[in-house]
């Protein structure tokens, strides 16, 4: 997947908060080196990282609070929310609530 996106010329773009969320995974679950590398491969890549403004957190906590059968997190949540606003539609991801939330992997 990750592939076809760069193929495709796609620019990728991510939040703070999904770096923070990954960290953490890598961290629990392979250690500190694979998780630093994370990091150094974030600072030094072509990924955008977009800090969610205010707004973005607002409308994240709506989409919680009003999609009550669904579990998005507040880290999938502002997600939305930031590719709402630039006006994304389509996500490299593995998770399928972007697609349950009407985003199209790309």
């Amino acid at each position: 997947m990750f592939r076809a996106a760069s193929r495709d010329g796609l620019r990728l773009v991510t939040t703070p908060y999904v770096v923070a969320e990954t960290h953490a995974l890598l961290l629990n679950r392979a250690g500190w080196a694979p998780a630093v590398r994370f990091l150094r491969s974030v600072e030094g890549g072509s990924t955008a990282i977009v800090v969610p403004t205010h707004e973005d957190e607002r409308r994240a906590r709506d989409i919680i609070y009003t999609h009550t059968d669904k579990s998005y997190s507040l880290t999938d949540a502002l997600s939305f929310a930031v590719m709402q606003r630039l006006g994304r539609t389509r996500v490299f991801t593995f998770d399928s609530d972007f697609e349950r939330f009407g985003f199209a992997r790309a």
